[in-house]
């Protein structure tokens, strides 16, 4: 059962097994909460990208083993799919957390083109030839 998990629990079982009641659900990929704002998904996302561009660096053996062109090239194949999987569903996050996407992207775009920390996040994505995360998420919300 999916609810706010409460001193109130209501006792369900199906076939004589207990249903357990949760605050949180996994389905389809897509980490659903009790208000349905989507913040739980969006952690969840951002931590599966840093962990896929930290993969992209082990096998090159960090950046001076990788161009920024293939860099790119391995950004959207294997990185950008986990900030993007499902948006339609969750696009209606927070300003805060859609913020959080968009920082990931330039993070991510800075480590792998080589770019200062305090380089500007709208330079990264023009060198690197990405729209910024807002209007790719809005992008295929619209498809």
């Amino acid at each position: 059962m999916f609810g706010e998990v409460d001193d109130d629990v209501i006792q369900l079982k199906m076939y004589g097994n207990d249903i357990t009641q949760v605050s949180e659900i996994k389905y389809l990929g897509v980490l659903l909460d009790h208000q349905l704002n989507f913040s739980l998904h969006v952690d969840y996302a951002i931590a599966k990208a840093k962990r896929s561009v930290a993969k992209v660096f082990s096998l090159f053996g960090g950046r001076d083993g990788l161009s920024v062109r293939l860099g790119v090239q391995l950004y959207k194949s294997l990185v950008r799919p986990h900030l993007e999987y499902a948006v339609p569903v969750w696009a209606a996050a927070s300003a805060k957390d859609l913020d959080k996407v968009e920082q990931t992207q330039v993070q991510c775009l800075k480590r792998i083109t080589g770019a200062k920390a305090h380089s500007s996040g709208s330079a990264v994505e023009v060198i690197s030839g990405m729209y910024p995360m807002k209007i790719c998420l809005r992008e295929l919300c619209s498809r």
